[in-house]
Protein backbone atom coordinates (compact mmCIF):
# COMPACT_ATOMS: atom_id res chain seq x y z
CA UNK A 1 0.00 0.00 0.00
CA UNK A 2 1.25 3.77 -1.21
CA UNK A 3 1.82 6.44 1.63
CA UNK A 4 -0.72 8.30 0.00
CA UNK A 5 -3.37 5.38 0.65
CA UNK A 6 -2.03 4.65 4.17
CA UNK A 7 -2.42 7.91 5.26
CA UNK A 8 -5.84 8.02 3.52
CA UNK A 9 -6.76 5.19 5.58
CA UNK A 10 -5.74 6.70 8.71
CA UNK A 11 -7.82 9.88 8.29
CA UNK A 12 -10.91 7.51 7.59
CA UNK A 13 -10.16 5.84 11.15
CA UNK A 14 -9.41 9.66 12.52
CA UNK A 15 -12.74 10.77 11.06
CA UNK A 16 -14.82 8.23 12.77
CA UNK A 17 -12.86 8.80 15.74
CA UNK A 18 -14.29 11.98 15.80
CA UNK A 19 -17.30 11.36 15.09
CA UNK A 20 -17.44 9.59 18.58
CA UNK A 21 -15.52 12.40 20.05
CA UNK A 22 -17.64 15.26 19.56
CA UNK A 23 -20.35 12.72 21.14
CA UNK A 24 -18.08 12.62 24.51
CA UNK A 25 -17.41 14.22 27.87
CA UNK A 26 -13.97 15.33 26.65
CA UNK A 27 -15.40 17.62 23.56
CA UNK A 28 -18.65 19.44 25.51
CA UNK A 29 -15.25 20.60 28.31
CA UNK A 30 -13.61 22.54 24.93
CA UNK A 31 -14.82 25.86 24.48
CA UNK A 32 -17.17 26.87 21.61
CA UNK A 33 -13.77 27.84 19.41
CA UNK A 34 -12.33 24.94 20.25
CA UNK A 35 -14.75 23.13 19.31
CA UNK A 36 -15.21 24.85 16.32
CA UNK A 37 -11.18 24.30 15.60
CA UNK A 38 -10.94 20.50 16.89
CA UNK A 39 -11.65 18.74 13.24
CA UNK A 40 -9.00 20.78 11.29
CA UNK A 41 -6.28 20.38 14.52
CA UNK A 42 -7.03 16.52 14.49
CA UNK A 43 -6.67 16.69 10.84
CA UNK A 44 -3.53 18.89 10.34
CA UNK A 45 -1.57 16.69 13.54
CA UNK A 46 -2.54 13.38 11.83
CA UNK A 47 -1.55 14.34 8.21
CA UNK A 48 1.76 15.75 9.79
CA UNK A 49 2.66 13.28 11.94
CA UNK A 50 2.27 10.65 9.46
CA UNK A 51 4.09 12.47 6.82
CA UNK A 52 6.88 13.40 9.15
CA UNK A 53 7.13 10.62 11.25
CA UNK A 54 5.44 7.63 9.98
CA UNK A 55 2.90 7.61 12.63
CA UNK A 56 -0.76 7.10 13.06
CA UNK A 57 -2.50 8.09 16.40
CA UNK A 58 -1.42 4.57 17.62
CA UNK A 59 2.10 5.11 17.45
CA UNK A 60 1.93 8.41 18.65
CA UNK A 61 4.91 9.99 21.41
CA UNK A 62 5.53 12.72 23.15
CA UNK A 63 8.76 13.71 21.59
CA UNK A 64 7.49 13.16 17.89
CA UNK A 65 4.10 15.38 19.07
CA UNK A 66 6.28 17.98 20.48
CA UNK A 67 8.28 18.70 17.69
CA UNK A 68 5.46 18.26 15.07
CA UNK A 69 3.51 21.28 17.53
CA UNK A 70 6.64 23.59 17.84
CA UNK A 71 8.39 23.10 14.57
CA UNK A 72 6.18 21.94 11.72
CA UNK A 73 2.79 23.41 12.61
CA UNK A 74 3.99 26.75 12.56
CA UNK A 75 5.73 26.76 10.02
CA UNK A 76 3.13 24.83 7.67
CA UNK A 77 -0.28 25.88 8.44
CA UNK A 78 -1.78 29.29 7.86
CA UNK A 79 -4.41 30.52 10.58
CA UNK A 80 -5.19 33.11 12.94
CA UNK A 81 -3.26 32.68 16.16
CA UNK A 82 -6.67 31.68 17.91
CA UNK A 83 -6.47 28.64 16.21
CA UNK A 84 -2.85 27.84 17.20
CA UNK A 85 -4.64 28.73 20.67
CA UNK A 86 -7.02 25.52 20.24
CA UNK A 87 -4.19 23.18 19.60
CA UNK A 88 -3.48 21.97 22.86
CA UNK A 89 -6.67 21.93 24.17
CA UNK A 90 -8.07 20.19 22.21
CA UNK A 91 -5.29 17.63 21.27
CA UNK A 92 -5.06 16.72 24.88
CA UNK A 93 -8.72 16.25 24.61
CA UNK A 94 -8.66 14.11 21.90
CA UNK A 95 -5.85 11.73 23.58
CA UNK A 96 -8.05 11.46 26.88
CA UNK A 97 -10.52 10.22 23.97
CA UNK A 98 -8.08 7.91 22.60
CA UNK A 99 -6.81 6.79 25.72
CA UNK A 100 -10.30 5.31 27.23
CA UNK A 101 -10.70 4.02 23.67
CA UNK A 102 -7.40 2.27 24.03
CA UNK A 103 -5.66 3.33 20.81
CA UNK A 104 -3.04 5.65 22.70
CA UNK A 105 -0.61 4.70 25.52
CA UNK A 106 1.15 7.05 27.59
CA UNK A 107 -1.51 9.35 27.33
CA UNK A 108 -0.34 11.38 30.49
CA UNK A 109 3.18 11.82 29.41
CA UNK A 110 2.04 12.95 25.98
CA UNK A 111 -0.57 15.40 27.53
CA UNK A 112 2.42 16.42 30.04
CA UNK A 113 4.94 17.50 27.53
CA UNK A 114 2.47 18.83 24.77
CA UNK A 115 1.22 21.46 27.36
CA UNK A 116 4.77 22.58 28.66
CA UNK A 117 5.30 23.65 24.88
CA UNK A 118 1.92 25.70 24.22
CA UNK A 119 3.34 29.01 24.60
CA UNK A 120 6.40 28.46 22.42
CA UNK A 121 4.21 26.95 19.88
CA UNK A 122 2.15 29.92 20.04
CA UNK A 123 4.96 32.34 19.86
CA UNK A 124 6.57 30.16 17.38
CA UNK A 125 3.27 30.02 14.88
CA UNK A 126 3.85 33.95 15.62
CA UNK A 127 7.21 34.39 14.53
CA UNK A 128 7.41 34.75 10.62
CA UNK A 129 11.10 33.77 10.64
CA UNK A 130 9.07 30.24 11.66
CA UNK A 131 7.19 29.98 8.84
CA UNK A 132 7.52 27.87 5.40
CA UNK A 133 7.66 30.11 2.17
CA UNK A 134 3.63 28.76 1.03
CA UNK A 135 2.69 29.96 4.80
CA UNK A 136 3.92 33.37 4.36
CA UNK A 137 2.56 34.02 0.79
CA UNK A 138 -0.57 32.63 2.63
CA UNK A 139 -0.58 35.15 6.00
CA UNK A 140 0.37 38.31 3.46
CA UNK A 141 -2.68 37.17 1.51
CA UNK A 142 -4.97 37.16 4.58
CA UNK A 143 -3.45 40.27 5.87
CA UNK A 144 -4.84 42.26 2.78
CA UNK A 145 -7.93 39.80 2.77
CA UNK A 146 -6.57 38.77 -0.70
CA UNK A 147 -9.08 36.16 -2.07
CA UNK A 148 -6.87 33.48 -1.93
CA UNK A 149 -8.60 30.95 -4.40
CA UNK A 150 -8.51 33.60 -6.95
CA UNK A 151 -4.99 32.03 -8.98
CA UNK A 152 -4.68 35.48 -10.34
CA UNK A 153 -4.41 36.78 -7.22
CA UNK A 154 -1.70 34.37 -6.09
CA UNK A 155 0.22 35.23 -8.87
CA UNK A 156 0.44 38.62 -7.98
CA UNK A 157 1.19 37.79 -4.76
CA UNK A 158 3.87 35.86 -5.29
CA UNK A 159 5.09 38.20 -7.91
CA UNK A 160 4.77 41.18 -5.31
CA UNK A 161 6.53 38.73 -2.54
CA UNK A 162 9.52 38.04 -4.65
CA UNK A 163 9.91 41.66 -5.69
CA UNK A 164 9.96 42.47 -2.24
CA UNK A 165 12.64 40.02 -1.59
CA UNK A 166 14.97 40.94 -4.72
CA UNK A 167 18.50 42.10 -3.41
CA UNK A 168 19.66 44.59 -5.32
CA UNK A 169 23.06 44.24 -6.34
CA UNK A 170 25.84 46.61 -5.41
Amino acid sequence: MSRRNKLDKILRTVERWYEEFIESEFFDKLTEQQKIDSESVITFVTEYMYSYYSASPYKWNAKNLVNCLLNILPAKVSAEISFFESIIPVLCAFIKFLSRKKVLQNADIIISAIRAIERDMIKNAKNPNMWGIAKRLAMVGMAFELDLSDEKKIKKLMTLYNLLHVKILP
